[in-house]
């Protein structure tokens, strides 16, 4: 049966001395990416609803499926080197133009909202 998990809160994360672009939202949603491969119809998102996740960029988070790692690595996408550098905009980006040759499908683009409740991860499986 279908089924949708949604939490609420904030995540933390230990950055590197010289950290990449992307925030605790795209990080959680780039390690989900691997933890998730190989499941079949399944999505997860993680975002901010303050429309911000880390400075310097247009994202609030990122949104991913069970069959994203597989193409990545595929594709020569280095999802370790984005991990470990904390530098999860730059992967979802060059991820979204390699599979389908357009931005803001992974990225979660909503701009400021004038409100900073919680962070959401969503995960629908069906």
């Amino acid at each position: 049966p279908p089924l949708a998990i949604i939490c609420g809160g904030e995540t933390t994360m230990t950055l590197p001395p010289n950290p990449g672009f992307g925030g605790r939202n795209q990080a959680l949603a780039l390690s989900a990416m691997k933890a998730l491969a190989g499941v079949q119809k399944v999505a997860l998102l993680s975002g901010g609803t303050d429309g911000g996740d880390g400075p310097k960029h247009d994202a609030a988070g990122a949104v991913i499926t069970g069959s994203d790692f597989d193409f990545a690595t595929q594709n020569g996408l280095d999802y370790a080197k984005a991990l470990a550098t904390a530098d999860s905009y730059t992967f979802f980006k060059e991820f979204e133009n390699a599979r389908f040759g357009a931005k803001n499908v992974m990225h979660m683009r909503d701009g400021p909202t004038g409100t900073n409740v919680m962070d959401l991860i969503i995960m629908l499986a069906v």
